[in-house]
């Protein structure tokens, strides 16, 4: 479009009624920006507070702690204190 205005103005022609077009789509293009903006941070918030999807192999329910199934561990299990064996029956072979 600014090579058409550029040509009538070549041409001594009048070319205010493109510069005004053009001046009107610079401003509807700030406008669309800003209302983009908005739109873009709303569904920032919107998706910050969807909740991650389970993996299809998350088992449904569990109700306890006890129906949630081990995939993998690491390191020794956690044995009680009172499970645990005594020092002073561990040097005589008692328990």
């Amino acid at each position: 479009m600014s090579k058409q205005i550029s040509q009538l103005k070549k041409e001594k022609k009048n070319a205010d009624d493109m510069i005004v077009e053009m001046r009107e789509v610079g401003d509807r293009i700030k406008t669309i920006d800003q209302e983009l903006k908005q739109v873009e941070e709303e569904l920032e918030i919107l998706m910050l507070s969807i909740p991650n999807i389970p993996h299809e192999s998350t088992p449904i329910g569990g109700e306890t702690e006890d129906d949630n199934m081990e995939v993998r561990n690491w390191g020794e299990r956690y044995q009680p204190f009172h499970l645990r064996k005594k020092h002073i029956g561990t040097w005589g072979g008692q328990n």
